[in-house]
């Protein structure tokens, strides 16, 4: 994807996620990572677990709807997690 990203997006959903007794969820609203998150996120196994957990503590939405989002959703929240350590990287610098 070669989607231009700011500071937060709210990441309309493709399908709305509707849980138990929960409201139906249509939008999560993401912004750039906190050290504390990335760190929380990053003690998880594989890199599924590792975004859907950074998404649900960024997001303030309970990981068991991140856990029912469709693959091209997770996979633009990754991607808007992605523009900012992309931001980071100096000029020259290979990114590790």
């Amino acid at each position: 994807m070669d989607e231009k990203f700011g500071d937060t997006l709210d990441l309309q959903l493709s399908a709305p996620i509707q849980l138990a007794n929960l409201e139906p969820v249509t939008v999560i609203p993401l912004s750039e990572p906190i050290g504390k998150h990335l760190a929380a996120a990053r003690k998880k196994a594989d890199d599924l677990e590792h975004l859907m957990l950074l998404i649900s503590l960024n997001s303030g939405v309970p990981l068991p709807v991140v856990e029912c989002m469709k693959q091209r959703d997770l996979a633009r929240a990754d991607d808007f997690f992605g523009h900012f350590a992309k931001v980071a990287t100096p000029p020259g610098s290979s990114g590790s």
